[in-house]
């Protein structure tokens, strides 16, 4: 069975790409290393809202998107609808 968040806001578990509804996506806990499947995942993920925009990144902000993609940081790989698997490059 799937836990909860840790950040107490409306959970998801990435089984359907519209579950958290128009301008928001599923995000697992980043150390989780999870992305949304379609599967059911072993611990619940965190509807976010898609950023409109975002700040200018650090360059040790870099975060590896579920598609596969480094994003500069977190808020850019939102702003795309993509949830972040790590806080790190991609390979």
């Amino acid at each position: 069975m799937a836990s909860l968040p840790k950040e107490g806001g409306p959970i998801c578990l990435g089984l359907e790409p519209d579950e958290c509804g128009a301008g928001a996506l599923c995000q697992f806990a980043i150390e989780s290393q999870v992305c949304p499947t379609g599967e059911i995942p072993e611990a619940a993920g965190e509807c976010v809202e898609i950023p409109a925009s975002c700040p200018e990144a650090s360059a040790d902000a870099a975060v590896c998107g579920c598609d596969g993609t480094t994003w500069p940081s977190l808020c850019h790989a939102h702003a795309a609808g993509v949830a972040a698997m790590r806080a790190s490059p991609c390979d």
